[in-house]
């Protein structure tokens, strides 16, 4: 698997987001031509984007912070009967 540094990536996504301009593009264009993984790469995550890119996102931050308040909350132990 090819990795790049940050800047890379972050020209990666916005190429495949469609969120650069008309040079920007070219110059990705003839970037990923010139390497056949680059091409592999770039194509395996624009089909995951297609994939992924229509999905709703929907996050409810209150039921997740109550799963989380859940999971950390101490539990309290059984009472202990008292011999005395």
């Amino acid at each position: 698997m090819l990795m790049f540094d940050d800047p890379t990536a972050r020209r990666i996504a916005r190429y495949i987001a469609g969120e650069c301009s008309a040079d920007e593009a070219r110059e990705m264009q003839a970037w990923i031509a010139a390497d056949p993984a680059r091409a592999e790469y770039v194509a395996s995550l624009e089909r995951v984007w297609a994939a992924t890119g229509n999905l709703p996102v929907r996050w409810d931050s209150v039921a997740a912070w109550s799963a989380v308040r859940a999971r950390l909350a101490p539990t309290r132990p059984e009472a202990v009967p008292d011999h005395a």
